[in-house]
Formats: C-alpha cells, structure tokens, sequence
C-alpha cells in the first residue's frame, strides 16, 4: 500500500512540476475590439475595393498577407511578425511594405512611402488587424497609384 501511495504522491509532484506555462504575447492589444475592420480593403487611386478572401502567412519574421480582388488586382502587404500596435512609416528601414499588380504580375508597383498602423497584434492566436496608406512607384516607367484607407484583419498560420 506504502508504495502505491509513493507512486500517486510521485505522479502528482511530476505532473506539478511540468505544468506548462502560457507563453507571454510580445505585443499590446489593448485596443482590440473597439473598431472591426474588414478582412482587406482599400481605396486605390480613388476606387473602392474590397474582399474577405485573403491569404496570409507568418514566415521568416514577416506576416505576408496577399489579397485578389477581380481577376487581376493583387495586392500584398508585409508586416514584421514582432510589430506592436503602433504607426509605421514605410521608408526602406523596415519590412512594412505594400506591393501591388494589374497586370498578372507583368509589371509590379511597391510603396516608396507611405504609413501602417497596427491596431491589433495577438501573438499567440496570430492574429493581425490595421489600417495602411501610401504611394506605390512602378520602377519601370515611375508610374504611380495612390493607396489611401486600406485595411486588413487576418489570422496568419
């Protein structure tokens, strides 16, 4: 019976012991829940555009989040997978960028300014919420397009 109750009493300590603690998110998301915004949207030299069909994934520090909208309007944005809620500009010193293609990827405009805010990053569920702007240069001919009141609320695996 002694020994019985060694092995209960030693169960128990061990599975005490090796209780796993909940990892720690690296950012704030205080702000959460007080505006939803939609999955991808954005507004691209004055015309509206929208869709719930995103894909986004977490990949070597980065979130990439690529969206289609029509039969050929991609756009792509790229977060640092440790950004904290907080506004960003894009100039050439960060990952934030924002790349776009009407043309099947023929011809590709990236932003060569232009802002993010993060509004929500939880980093245990992956999920990632903000708003972005700015002005996208094609280096081919220095064409641009202007993107004004994007936004973007993902899950990334």
């Amino acid at each position: 019976m002694k020994k019985l109750q060694f092995a209960f009493l030693a169960l128990t300590i061990t599975l005490v012991a090796c209780k796993k603690e909940e990892p720690t998110p690296v950012t704030d998301t205080s702000g959460s829940g007080s505006t939803a915004l939609k999955a991808f949207a954005l507004t691209l030299d004055g015309a509206d555009y929208e869709t719930a069909t995103t894909f986004s994934q977490g990949f070597n520090g980065v979130v990439s989040i690529q969206a289609t909208v029509g039969s050929n309007l991609n756009f792509s944005l790229t977060i640092p997978d440790t950004a904290v809620v907080g506004s960003y500009s894009i100039d050439g010193t960060n990952p934030f960028s924002i790349g776009h293609t009407d043309d099947s990827y023929a011809t590709y405009y990236q932003a060569s300014s232009g802002n993010f805010t993060i509004v929500t990053h939880d980093t245990i569920s992956n999920k990632i919420s903000g708003t972005f702007s700015g002005t996208l240069l094609r280096s081919s001919d220095n064409a641009t397009k202007t993107v004004t009141s994007g936004e973007f609320n993902v899950t990334y695996p």
